[in-house]
């Protein structure tokens, strides 16, 4: 499993280095907003710049979490950290529902009280947070998507744009209409889509901290496979066990009970230790799994077909 550790490791290598870049430009933005909007006296770039602090935090939970699970294996973390990108991932989850009740309250806020807009400002906020908000996308695009701490902040961006491009248009109808109640609509949906995706994330997440196997495929798939493809050779899978570490890191533990092995154990070791390598080449190449404990039947019946 080393050699496969080191290959996963290179791959969140490049999306830590990809999520550092979308920090910088995420930061350096919401500098330029927080001083520029002290300059002109204009709190709705102040405020925009407080939401892009958001991102910041969640990128950087992001990155933290992947640092940290890049650390190897040792005699007292026998998996290694990998469950710290997952813990990263549902803090940024939890993260998400803040911004859903706060965009919420607003929202409600709004509606009972609607305020004037300026539009024109409005519009012009809007493009630049979806200009900053592409580019990020852009940074991002090619990570590995599989990886959930990634999906964490790729959800607070798509987020954040799908924002901007509804306050756009907005911003467009109240510069035509007046109509201001529309602010507050595009805000209700896209804290509707938030919601969604905030679910989405600690309901994955949540799954891997209890240890839940993975949704693509189940035990009794795994069991039937295996007895399928080494028919002659393993007479039966029990006690099978299937969790996730991480993303792409799957592990498996079951015991099997060989077919006329014989009375003499260590003459079959060579055997035994193709047909263990067999099967664990198979599991990985067909359901992803990287580790797997297989320990023998301790069943009289297992060396009864030699006597």
């Amino acid at each position: 499993m080393e050699g496969e550790n080191k290959s996963i490791n290179e791959f969140r290598g490049i999306n830590s280095r990809r999520l550092l870049a979308s920090l910088i430009v995420t930061a350096i933005f919401m500098l330029v907003e927080l001083f520029g909007g002290i300059w002109v006296n204009s709190m709705s770039l102040v405020n925009d710049a407080g939401h892009m602090l958001t991102h910041v935090f969640s990128i950087i939970i992001a990155i933290t979490g992947a640092r940290i699970a890049q650390k190897p294996p040792c005699h007292h973390k026998t998996f290694g950290s990998y469950r710290a990108e997952i813990l990263a991932a549902f803090l940024n989850g939890l993260f998400l529902l803040f911004v859903v009740g706060y965009l919420l309250f607003e929202t409600i806020s709004k509606i009972l009280a609607p305020e004037p807009i300026d539009a024109i400002y409005m519009l012009y906020i809007a493009i630049l947070g979806l200009v900053v908000n592409i580019i990020s996308l852009i940074i991002l695009h090619d990570t590995e998507h599989s990886d959930l701490n990634v999906n964490g902040v790729l959800s607070h961006v798509a987020a954040d744009t799908g924002s901007s491009v509804g306050v756009i248009v907005a911003a467009i109808v109240i510069f035509f209409t007046s109509w201001v109640l529309i602010d507050a609509l595009v805000s209700l949906v896209i804290s509707i889509l938030i919601l969604g995706w905030a679910i989405g994330i600690l309901r994955e997440s949540g799954r891997i901290l209890l240890e839940y196997p993975p949704q693509n495929v189940t035990i009794d798939e795994i069991r039937d496979e295996i007895l399928k493809k080494f028919r002659g050779r393993v007479e039966d899978v029990y006690h099978l066990h299937l969790w996730t570490i991480t993303s792409n890191i799957n592990v498996v533990s079951f015991h099997v009970k060989i077919c006329c092995l014989g009375n003499d154990l260590n003459g079959n070791i060579p055997e035994l230790k193709q047909l263990f390598m067999e099967i664990n080449e198979f599991l990985k190449d067909r359901y992803k799994i990287m580790d797997s404990t297989i320990q023998i039947s301790q069943d009289e019946d297992t060396f009864a077909c030699a006597l």
